[in-house]
Protein backbone atom coordinates (compact mmCIF):
# COMPACT_ATOMS: atom_id res chain seq x y z
CA UNK A 1 0.00 0.00 0.00
CA UNK A 2 1.17 3.73 -0.96
CA UNK A 3 0.18 5.68 1.82
CA UNK A 4 1.84 8.87 0.68
CA UNK A 5 0.47 8.83 -2.74
CA UNK A 6 -2.89 7.92 -0.44
CA UNK A 7 -2.26 10.93 1.80
CA UNK A 8 -1.81 13.59 -1.24
CA UNK A 9 -4.01 12.26 -3.54
CA UNK A 10 -7.17 12.53 -0.76
CA UNK A 11 -5.47 15.49 0.85
CA UNK A 12 -5.38 17.23 -2.46
CA UNK A 13 -9.02 16.09 -2.68
CA UNK A 14 -10.60 17.40 0.71
CA UNK A 15 -8.71 21.09 0.42
CA UNK A 16 -10.41 21.79 -3.03
CA UNK A 17 -13.15 22.18 -1.33
CA UNK A 18 -16.37 19.55 -0.92
CA UNK A 19 -19.87 19.81 -0.48
CA UNK A 20 -21.08 17.87 2.23
CA UNK A 21 -22.16 15.19 0.70
CA UNK A 22 -19.37 14.64 -1.61
CA UNK A 23 -17.14 14.74 1.77
CA UNK A 24 -18.94 11.52 3.13
CA UNK A 25 -18.38 10.04 0.23
CA UNK A 26 -14.65 10.67 0.14
CA UNK A 27 -14.15 9.98 3.60
CA UNK A 28 -15.88 6.11 2.90
CA UNK A 29 -13.39 5.95 -0.29
CA UNK A 30 -10.71 6.88 1.53
CA UNK A 31 -11.36 3.89 4.42
CA UNK A 32 -11.95 1.73 2.07
CA UNK A 33 -8.58 2.17 0.50
CA UNK A 34 -6.86 1.42 3.48
CA UNK A 35 -7.81 -2.62 3.06
CA UNK A 36 -8.54 -3.61 6.56
CA UNK A 37 -12.85 -4.60 7.41
CA UNK A 38 -11.82 -2.91 11.16
CA UNK A 39 -11.48 0.60 9.45
CA UNK A 40 -14.89 2.32 9.46
CA UNK A 41 -16.22 5.54 8.61
CA UNK A 42 -20.23 6.58 9.71
CA UNK A 43 -21.18 9.79 8.31
CA UNK A 44 -23.14 11.88 11.11
CA UNK A 45 -26.38 10.99 9.88
CA UNK A 46 -26.12 7.07 9.85
CA UNK A 47 -23.49 6.82 12.71
CA UNK A 48 -24.16 3.18 14.46
CA UNK A 49 -22.78 4.71 17.44
CA UNK A 50 -24.43 7.17 18.37
CA UNK A 51 -27.50 8.03 20.68
CA UNK A 52 -30.39 6.83 18.56
CA UNK A 53 -32.69 9.74 20.48
CA UNK A 54 -35.82 7.26 21.77
CA UNK A 55 -33.52 6.15 24.87
CA UNK A 56 -32.46 2.73 24.11
CA UNK A 57 -30.12 0.95 21.73
CA UNK A 58 -29.64 -2.57 19.55
CA UNK A 59 -27.48 -4.81 17.62
CA UNK A 60 -28.28 -6.55 13.90
CA UNK A 61 -26.86 -9.68 14.43
CA UNK A 62 -27.91 -12.85 11.86
CA UNK A 63 -29.60 -15.99 13.60
CA UNK A 64 -30.42 -19.36 11.40
CA UNK A 65 -29.86 -16.86 8.29
CA UNK A 66 -32.08 -13.98 9.14
CA UNK A 67 -31.25 -10.41 10.40
CA UNK A 68 -32.71 -9.73 13.78
CA UNK A 69 -32.61 -6.47 15.52
CA UNK A 70 -32.23 -6.90 18.76
CA UNK A 71 -33.02 -4.51 22.10
CA UNK A 72 -29.39 -4.54 23.88
CA UNK A 73 -29.98 -1.85 26.66
CA UNK A 74 -32.84 1.08 27.57
CA UNK A 75 -32.36 4.06 29.30
CA UNK A 76 -34.09 4.50 32.73
CA UNK A 77 -36.47 7.26 32.39
CA UNK A 78 -36.85 7.73 29.27
CA UNK A 79 -39.04 7.18 26.06
CA UNK A 80 -38.21 3.91 25.68
CA UNK A 81 -38.47 2.87 29.36
CA UNK A 82 -42.29 4.53 29.73
CA UNK A 83 -43.24 2.85 26.76
CA UNK A 84 -42.42 -0.81 28.12
CA UNK A 85 -39.77 -1.70 25.81
CA UNK A 86 -37.52 -4.15 27.14
CA UNK A 87 -33.79 -6.06 26.85
CA UNK A 88 -34.31 -8.83 24.93
CA UNK A 89 -36.82 -7.22 22.62
CA UNK A 90 -36.79 -7.46 18.79
CA UNK A 91 -37.57 -4.53 16.63
CA UNK A 92 -39.84 -6.26 13.93
CA UNK A 93 -40.16 -2.55 12.36
CA UNK A 94 -40.06 1.23 12.29
CA UNK A 95 -43.23 3.29 11.03
CA UNK A 96 -44.75 0.19 9.49
CA UNK A 97 -41.07 -0.94 7.26
CA UNK A 98 -39.43 -3.91 8.02
CA UNK A 99 -35.85 -3.30 9.09
CA UNK A 100 -32.95 -3.28 6.49
CA UNK A 101 -30.16 -5.59 6.85
CA UNK A 102 -27.77 -2.22 7.53
CA UNK A 103 -27.58 -0.99 11.09
CA UNK A 104 -26.84 2.14 10.28
CA UNK A 105 -29.61 3.01 8.17
CA UNK A 106 -31.52 1.15 10.82
CA UNK A 107 -30.51 3.99 13.25
CA UNK A 108 -31.41 6.65 10.98
CA UNK A 109 -34.98 5.22 10.69
CA UNK A 110 -35.39 5.62 14.22
CA UNK A 111 -33.35 8.73 14.86
CA UNK A 112 -34.84 12.01 14.05
CA UNK A 113 -35.53 15.50 15.34
CA UNK A 114 -36.63 16.12 19.02
CA UNK A 115 -40.03 15.86 19.60
CA UNK A 116 -40.84 14.47 16.50
CA UNK A 117 -42.58 10.49 16.97
CA UNK A 118 -41.63 6.92 15.66
CA UNK A 119 -43.45 4.01 15.64
CA UNK A 120 -42.05 0.68 16.86
CA UNK A 121 -43.55 -2.88 16.24
CA UNK A 122 -41.19 -5.07 19.35
CA UNK A 123 -41.79 -8.45 20.55
CA UNK A 124 -40.60 -9.74 23.78
CA UNK A 125 -39.50 -13.29 23.95
CA UNK A 126 -42.49 -15.08 24.33
CA UNK A 127 -45.37 -12.86 23.52
CA UNK A 128 -46.75 -11.43 20.73
CA UNK A 129 -45.78 -8.55 18.62
CA UNK A 130 -46.82 -5.38 20.37
CA UNK A 131 -46.26 -1.71 18.54
CA UNK A 132 -45.57 1.19 21.16
CA UNK A 133 -45.21 5.16 20.13
CA UNK A 134 -42.15 6.86 21.43
CA UNK A 135 -40.96 10.67 21.07
CA UNK A 136 -37.73 11.58 20.40
CA UNK A 137 -35.47 13.40 22.68
CA UNK A 138 -31.61 14.14 22.84
CA UNK A 139 -30.35 11.96 25.50
CA UNK A 140 -27.79 13.15 28.14
CA UNK A 141 -27.57 10.37 30.51
CA UNK A 142 -24.61 8.01 30.41
CA UNK A 143 -25.26 4.75 29.30
CA UNK A 144 -26.38 2.30 31.78
CA UNK A 145 -24.55 -0.56 33.19
CA UNK A 146 -28.25 -2.84 33.41
CA UNK A 147 -27.69 -5.48 36.81
CA UNK A 148 -29.23 -7.51 38.99
CA UNK A 149 -28.95 -9.68 42.06
CA UNK A 150 -29.19 -13.60 41.39
CA UNK A 151 -29.56 -16.53 43.31
CA UNK A 152 -28.15 -19.90 42.77
CA UNK A 153 -29.97 -23.16 43.15
CA UNK A 154 -27.85 -23.98 45.79
CA UNK A 155 -28.70 -20.43 47.21
CA UNK A 156 -25.70 -18.54 46.32
CA UNK A 157 -25.83 -14.84 45.84
CA UNK A 158 -24.70 -13.64 42.95
CA UNK A 159 -24.17 -10.03 40.81
CA UNK A 160 -25.29 -10.28 37.34
CA UNK A 161 -24.21 -7.17 34.98
CA UNK A 162 -24.57 -6.54 31.53
CA UNK A 163 -21.47 -4.30 29.47
CA UNK A 164 -23.21 -3.65 26.40
CA UNK A 165 -20.43 -1.31 25.44
CA UNK A 166 -17.36 -0.02 25.69
CA UNK A 167 -18.05 3.31 24.33
CA UNK A 168 -19.21 4.98 27.43
CA UNK A 169 -16.37 7.38 28.86
CA UNK A 170 -17.99 7.12 32.13
CA UNK A 171 -18.18 3.41 32.28
CA UNK A 172 -16.30 2.96 35.58
CA UNK A 173 -18.68 5.07 37.32
CA UNK A 174 -21.60 2.87 36.07
CA UNK A 175 -19.81 -0.08 37.14
CA UNK A 176 -18.95 0.83 40.79
CA UNK A 177 -22.51 1.61 41.12
CA UNK A 178 -23.63 -1.79 39.94
CA UNK A 179 -21.41 -3.53 41.98
CA UNK A 180 -22.06 -1.62 45.28
CA UNK A 181 -26.10 -2.19 44.12
CA UNK A 182 -25.66 -5.99 44.10
CA UNK A 183 -23.28 -6.25 46.86
CA UNK A 184 -25.16 -3.56 49.41
CA UNK A 185 -27.18 -6.29 51.26
CA UNK A 186 -24.84 -8.76 51.89
CA UNK A 187 -21.10 -10.20 49.81
CA UNK A 188 -21.37 -11.78 46.67
CA UNK A 189 -20.58 -15.34 46.03
CA UNK A 190 -20.26 -14.55 42.17
CA UNK A 191 -20.28 -12.83 39.21
CA UNK A 192 -21.77 -12.96 35.62
CA UNK A 193 -20.59 -10.34 32.87
CA UNK A 194 -22.50 -10.65 30.44
CA UNK A 195 -20.57 -9.00 26.94
CA UNK A 196 -23.06 -11.40 24.46
CA UNK A 197 -24.10 -8.17 22.67
CA UNK A 198 -21.02 -6.35 23.01
CA UNK A 199 -19.44 -4.97 19.99
CA UNK A 200 -16.36 -3.61 21.13
CA UNK A 201 -15.99 0.40 21.54
CA UNK A 202 -13.01 2.11 23.24
CA UNK A 203 -10.12 0.17 24.12
CA UNK A 204 -9.14 2.68 27.12
CA UNK A 205 -13.15 2.30 28.50
CA UNK A 206 -12.15 -1.97 28.07
CA UNK A 207 -8.81 -1.63 29.94
CA UNK A 208 -10.52 0.56 32.90
CA UNK A 209 -13.76 -2.03 32.85
CA UNK A 210 -11.08 -4.64 33.74
CA UNK A 211 -9.35 -3.22 35.74
CA UNK A 212 -12.56 -3.48 38.32
CA UNK A 213 -12.26 -7.81 37.90
CA UNK A 214 -8.26 -8.03 37.53
CA UNK A 215 -4.68 -5.86 37.98
CA UNK A 216 -1.24 -5.55 36.75
CA UNK A 217 0.27 -6.49 33.79
CA UNK A 218 -2.51 -8.67 31.64
CA UNK A 219 -0.55 -8.27 28.01
CA UNK A 220 1.38 -6.22 24.93
CA UNK A 221 -0.03 -3.86 22.63
CA UNK A 222 1.58 -4.83 19.37
CA UNK A 223 1.35 -1.96 17.37
CA UNK A 224 1.48 -1.73 13.58
CA UNK A 225 5.22 -0.59 13.47
CA UNK A 226 5.84 -4.02 15.84
CA UNK A 227 6.24 -1.82 18.56
CA UNK A 228 5.58 -3.55 22.08
CA UNK A 229 3.78 -1.93 24.80
CA UNK A 230 2.82 -3.24 28.13
CA UNK A 231 -0.72 -3.57 29.35
CA UNK A 232 -0.71 -2.47 32.86
CA UNK A 233 -4.27 -2.36 34.48
CA UNK A 234 -4.52 -0.61 38.16
CA UNK A 235 -6.09 -2.23 40.96
CA UNK A 236 -9.87 -0.78 41.38
CA UNK A 237 -11.42 -3.52 43.04
CA UNK A 238 -14.77 -2.56 44.53
CA UNK A 239 -16.40 -4.86 47.73
CA UNK A 240 -13.99 -7.43 46.62
CA UNK A 241 -14.72 -7.72 42.61
CA UNK A 242 -10.82 -8.43 41.76
CA UNK A 243 -11.47 -12.32 43.47
CA UNK A 244 -15.18 -12.88 43.48
CA UNK A 245 -15.41 -15.88 41.53
CA UNK A 246 -16.41 -14.53 37.82
CA UNK A 247 -18.28 -16.02 34.92
CA UNK A 248 -18.45 -14.26 31.53
CA UNK A 249 -20.74 -14.80 29.07
CA UNK A 250 -19.95 -14.50 25.08
CA UNK A 251 -21.86 -15.05 21.59
CA UNK A 252 -20.80 -14.12 18.07
CA UNK A 253 -22.36 -10.99 18.76
CA UNK A 254 -18.97 -10.41 21.05
CA UNK A 255 -16.82 -8.34 19.09
CA UNK A 256 -13.77 -6.23 19.10
CA UNK A 257 -13.26 -4.66 22.74
CA UNK A 258 -15.63 -6.84 24.10
CA UNK A 259 -13.62 -10.10 23.12
CA UNK A 260 -10.38 -8.19 24.07
CA UNK A 261 -12.11 -7.97 27.58
CA UNK A 262 -14.07 -11.48 27.52
CA UNK A 263 -10.10 -13.11 26.28
CA UNK A 264 -8.29 -11.20 28.71
CA UNK A 265 -9.80 -12.20 31.65
CA UNK A 266 -9.46 -16.24 31.96
CA UNK A 267 -5.92 -15.63 30.63
CA UNK A 268 -5.65 -14.48 34.03
CA UNK A 269 -6.96 -17.37 36.07
CA UNK A 270 -10.00 -15.01 36.26
CA UNK A 271 -13.51 -16.05 34.87
CA UNK A 272 -15.11 -19.17 33.10
CA UNK A 273 -16.40 -18.56 29.69
CA UNK A 274 -19.94 -19.34 28.82
CA UNK A 275 -21.77 -19.57 25.55
CA UNK A 276 -20.86 -19.49 22.07
CA UNK A 277 -17.48 -18.83 20.27
CA UNK A 278 -17.12 -15.21 19.52
CA UNK A 279 -15.60 -14.35 15.98
CA UNK A 280 -11.71 -13.56 15.67
CA UNK A 281 -10.69 -10.18 14.73
CA UNK A 282 -6.68 -9.57 13.30
CA UNK A 283 -6.69 -6.09 14.81
CA UNK A 284 -8.72 -3.97 17.27
CA UNK A 285 -9.53 -0.19 16.12
CA UNK A 286 -9.80 2.95 18.22
CA UNK A 287 -12.79 4.58 17.93
CA UNK A 288 -13.06 8.61 16.86
CA UNK A 289 -15.32 10.90 17.65
CA UNK A 290 -15.46 13.62 15.07
CA UNK A 291 -16.61 17.15 16.15
CA UNK A 292 -19.17 17.04 13.09
CA UNK A 293 -20.91 14.35 14.64
CA UNK A 294 -19.31 11.27 12.58
CA UNK A 295 -17.50 8.28 13.70
CA UNK A 296 -14.03 7.16 12.71
CA UNK A 297 -12.52 3.39 13.69
CA UNK A 298 -9.47 2.83 12.45
CA UNK A 299 -7.30 -0.14 13.15
CA UNK A 300 -3.80 0.37 15.27
CA UNK A 301 -2.64 -2.83 16.94
CA UNK A 302 -3.50 -6.98 18.22
CA UNK A 303 -2.72 -8.22 21.57
CA UNK A 304 -0.42 -10.55 23.02
CA UNK A 305 -1.93 -11.72 26.70
CA UNK A 306 0.72 -11.80 29.15
CA UNK A 307 0.38 -15.72 29.94
CA UNK A 308 -0.22 -17.06 26.80
CA UNK A 309 1.27 -14.43 24.03
CA UNK A 310 1.03 -17.32 21.43
CA UNK A 311 -3.14 -17.98 21.91
CA UNK A 312 -4.81 -15.99 19.08
CA UNK A 313 -7.98 -15.43 20.33
CA UNK A 314 -8.15 -12.44 18.31
CA UNK A 315 -7.55 -14.57 15.24
CA UNK A 316 -9.80 -17.57 15.68
CA UNK A 317 -12.14 -16.45 18.71
CA UNK A 318 -12.00 -16.75 22.43
CA UNK A 319 -12.16 -20.50 23.66
CA UNK A 320 -15.18 -21.37 25.63
CA UNK A 321 -15.12 -23.58 28.98
CA UNK A 322 -19.05 -24.27 28.70
CA UNK A 323 -20.74 -24.15 25.02
CA UNK A 324 -24.13 -23.06 25.50
CA UNK A 325 -26.14 -22.18 22.33
CA UNK A 326 -29.14 -19.71 22.90
CA UNK A 327 -30.35 -16.39 21.09
CA UNK A 328 -30.79 -13.57 22.60
CA UNK A 329 -34.27 -12.21 21.36
CA UNK A 330 -35.48 -15.57 21.93
CA UNK A 331 -35.56 -15.42 26.03
CA UNK A 332 -35.73 -13.35 29.31
CA UNK A 333 -32.46 -13.19 31.87
CA UNK A 334 -35.02 -14.97 34.07
CA UNK A 335 -35.17 -18.11 31.80
CA UNK A 336 -32.20 -17.72 29.66
CA UNK A 337 -29.99 -20.69 29.41
CA UNK A 338 -26.99 -19.11 29.71
CA UNK A 339 -27.54 -17.45 32.63
CA UNK A 340 -28.55 -20.81 33.81
CA UNK A 341 -25.78 -22.57 33.29
CA UNK A 342 -23.63 -19.59 34.57
CA UNK A 343 -25.45 -20.26 37.89
CA UNK A 344 -24.99 -23.92 37.66
CA UNK A 345 -21.06 -23.66 37.47
CA UNK A 346 -20.81 -21.18 40.44
CA UNK A 347 -22.49 -23.60 42.77
CA UNK A 348 -19.86 -26.16 42.10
Amino acid sequence: MDWNSIHSKYKGKIEAGLSEAAFYRTMEELIGKLENKRNKYYPPTNSALVDVGVGFNFATIAIQGENRAVVTFVQPHNSADRAGILLHDRILAVDGKPIPVDAPELTSMIKGPAGTKVILTVQTPGQKPRQVELTRKAIEAPLPVPYQELTTPGGKNVGYLVLVTFTAGSLKDQITEAIKATTSAKPLDGLILDVRMNPGGETTTMFEALSFFTHGTIGNLIMRNEIQVPIDIPDREVNGSSHIPLVVLISPGTASAGALFAGLLPDMGRAYLVGETTYGIEEFGQVFSLSDGSVLIIAVASVHSINHPDLNFMGTGVTLDMVVRTDWNEFMSENDPVIRAALNYLDR
